[in-house]
Parts: structure tokens; sequence; C-alpha cells
């Protein structure tokens, strides 16, 4: 199942719930029919599950520490990939995210870090 979160970049919030996503990709709240004021970054659950079926609790846009390099989560070409701070957007710097997540621990969010 896909699940999305919603980052407000005014109410400086991240939102899992009471919201709806449009065709047109515009979010509502459940109970309001205004839509959220273009203020939110949409992001995706990876799905990823630990070894013993958990799942991992990452996020589009979360930082991970992947043996001591800093990076975040992006979703690009249908799949979800590790992308270093600090190194061009090229695909040769990045990493799919897959079955090898030992050595991978969740620092924090994008937003979180921006603060």
């Amino acid at each position: 199942m896909r699940k999305f979160r919603a980052w407000d970049s005014i109410e400086q919030k991240m939102y899992y719930k009471g919201f709806y996503i449009c065709p047109n990709g515009d979010l509502i709240w459940r109970n309001d029919a205004a839509p959220f004021q273009n203020s939110y970054v949409l992001e995706q659950f990876t799905g990823l599950l630990d070894k013993n079926g958990i799942d991992l609790d990452w996020w589009e846009g979360d930082m991970l520490d992947w043996c001591g390099q800093i990076g975040s989560i992006i979703f690009s070409e249908g799949s979800f990939w590790f992308s270093p701070k600090d190194t061009p957007d090229e695909w040769e710097y990045m990493h799919m995210l897959a079955d090898d997540h030992v050595n991978i621990k969740k620092i924090s969010n994008i937003h979180e870090e921006q603060k």
C-alpha cells in the first residue's frame, strides 16, 4: 500500500493522515474542501522492511547515515535512492535502496535538518 506524508513549510509540521491527494496533486483536508495553501511537500513511504519483516519507517526526504556517508532518500525512475549529501545530483553518486539495510541508520528528515 502506498503511504504519503505532507510537510507544511508554513506551519513547520508533518502530517501523516487527515488529507486526501487530488488527481491534480493538490492536498485537501479530510473534513474540509479547502486545499492546503501550496505550502506542502508530499513525500512517499519507501515500504522497505528490516530482516524481521518490520517496516523501517523510511520516507522520501529522510536523512540517512550509510557507513558514515550522510545523505537523503529520493524517489526517481520508479525507485528509492540514497543520494549522498554534498555531491552532484548525478547517478554515479547515488545508491538504490533495496534489501541491504544493515549498515544504514535513519538520522532525521530533511525538514528537521533545515531547522
